[in-house]
């Protein structure tokens, strides 16, 4: 728990900046990503996610090739129906990403039946998080945190995934209180009038 307080801190502080760009680039996207959400039955929080995924920004690209808002890798973006090659890549259209990450933590969340579990694979890999459950017997994310450096080296989480959910937790715990944090709120009360723009 304590991996939830420092990286609270560590976004309501140093990377306050970064994240006060973030939440004004938000109001292009998060609405939408909630009523898609709400629609295929997902918890409101999840919209937070792309927060720590990207930033909310449809160009994200990362150094292993995986792009958009939900930071979706080809070949897992393909397996979701999204187009990922030459001049075509879904992975940064909003909308038909957003459609794809549903059904995919959809998926993730009915085959672990938890939360923390099922946000763990999203970054980490199914078969990842897989492994490690029937190798340690833990039940949840944070006993496999616990157990995570006692663990054959084969089996452990990198740190990256290690603070991943802390990080969402916290992300969730800061937009519950923008107001008092002193972050201005952005508008995300209407509909964007463009779901494209960055």
């Amino acid at each position: 728990r304590r991996n939830i307080e420092s990286q609270f801190a560590l976004f309501t502080q140093k990377l306050r900046p970064l994240l006060e760009r973030w939440l004004l680039r938000s109001e292009n996207y998060l609405p939408l990503v909630q009523e898609i959400f709400t629609r295929a039955g997902l918890p409101h929080e999840l919209a937070y996610l792309p927060f720590i995924e990207s930033g909310y920004s449809p160009r994200a690209l990362s150094h292993a090739g995986a792009r958009g808002i939900w930071q979706f890798m080809p070949a897992t973006g393909r397996r979701f129906g999204l187009a990922c090659c030459g001049e075509t890549d879904e992975r940064t259209d909003p909308v038909k990403s957003t459609l794809s990450a549903a059904a995919y933590l959809r998926k993730l969340y009915l085959r672990f039946n938890d939360w923390s579990l099922a946000l763990a694979a999203y970054n980490a890999g199914e078969a990842k998080i897989t492994r490690l459950l029937k190798k340690s017997g833990s039940q949840d994310f944070f006993q496999l945190a616990r157990v995570n450096d006692n663990m054959p080296k084969a089996y452990r989480l990198r740190r990256e995934t290690l603070l991943y959910v802390p990080r969402f937790i916290a992300m969730v715990k800061i937009i519950g209180n923008l107001d008092q944090l002193g972050f201005e709120s952005p508008s995300w009360y209407a509909k964007p009038t463009s779901v494209t723009s960055a």
